[in-house]
């Protein structure tokens, strides 16, 4: 629609709820459980962890990564703030060994460059993940019940919108087109 401005804004899920809450953007791509009243979702994606690996790693000819062949690698993990990299941290304790993080970052993008250039194994969301098997990496599921929800976020005033439905449904189809490619791909 010639009417419709898009501004592409980067934060953390939390910044997008509070700007959805605040009404400072209309729509944003967040990571449930979400905390803010007045915020609005519909379904995006479900999505687990995978493991990503440079595509000549050796564990890369396994179907699946348990958490303890995870440990004995030089990790690239992405920030220390997130629910999931407490889950994470947690199974880690489990083993028998302290794991090696190599890098940190706030960016799945560097996480995955950093991981084509053999610089360690990440772990990541399915659905983030998907988006970089151009680069020389492959997923691999990591055996570990960390699960996320990715939903579609707007201030509740604008859930009944036709437009707001209409990029809803648009968005899940590509996570959805996405998470396929990357299987087919991995």
């Amino acid at each position: 629609r010639p009417q419709v401005r898009f501004a592409v804004e980067f934060g953390s899920y939390e910044s997008s709820a509070t700007m959805l809450a605040r009404r400072e953007v209309d729509l944003g791509i967040l990571k449930e459980p979400i905390a803010h009243p007045g915020t609005a979702t519909m379904p995006l994606a479900d999505c687990g962890m995978v493991c990503v690996l440079p595509r000549a790693h050796r564990l890369a000819a396994r179907r699946t990564i348990t958490i303890d062949a995870l440990s004995r690698e030089p990790l690239v993990l992405l920030g220390r703030d997130t629910t999931w990299r407490s889950d994470l941290h947690a199974l880690l304790r489990k083993v028998p060994r302290t794991p090696l993080v190599r890098i940190e970052t706030r960016s799945t993008t560097a996480a995955c460059a950093f991981v084509a250039q053999g610089l360690g194994v990440s772990v990541l969301p399915a659905l983030l993940a998907a988006q970089y098997t151009h680069l020389a990496v492959v997923t691999r599921p990591l055996e570990a019940p960390i699960h996320h929800r990715f939903v579609v976020g707007c201030p509740a005033s604008l859930q009944a919108s036709s437009l707001v439905g209409a990029f809803a449904e648009a968005a899940r189809a590509a996570a959805e087109a996405l998470m396929e490619g990357a299987a087919c791909g991995a």
